[in-house]
């Protein structure tokens, strides 16, 4: 009997699972890519959402048209304050996010599929 490498519809088939398992990680690593842009992408958006709402409020508060009584200004100045917080926090993270993506080390382009 002759050795399995030596058989070569064998060693064609190893070769056609050896591109297949390239091409499936190379998809791997775009979906990955993929997937943190937009984690990235959708935390810039909740950001620029809670700073928008914060500036919103405060907005309304100093409107002429705004008859608020003491207790709904207090609340909404807290509110205000509370988004411009979360805003802020949810900068932080995005920073953070940012920062990671630039460590890692630097990702193979992926190749064609066929």
């Amino acid at each position: 009997a002759q050795p399995a490498a030596a058989d070569p519809a064998l060693a064609a088939d190893a070769a056609g699972l050896s591109d297949r398992a390239g091409r499936l990680s190379a998809l791997l690593g775009e979906a990955y890519a993929r997937r943190a842009a937009l984690a990235r992408t959708s935390v810039r958006f909740g950001e620029t959402l809670a700073a928008t709402q914060a500036e919103r409020l405060r907005r309304r508060l100093e409107s002429d048209d705004a008859q608020l009584s003491v207790p709904a200004a207090r609340l909404a100045e807290v509110g205000a304050s509370q988004l411009e917080g979360v805003a802020k926090a949810i900068g932080a993270f995005e920073q953070q996010l940012r920062t990671t993506a630039k460590a890692l080390p630097p990702r193979a382009e992926p190749e064609e599929v066929a």
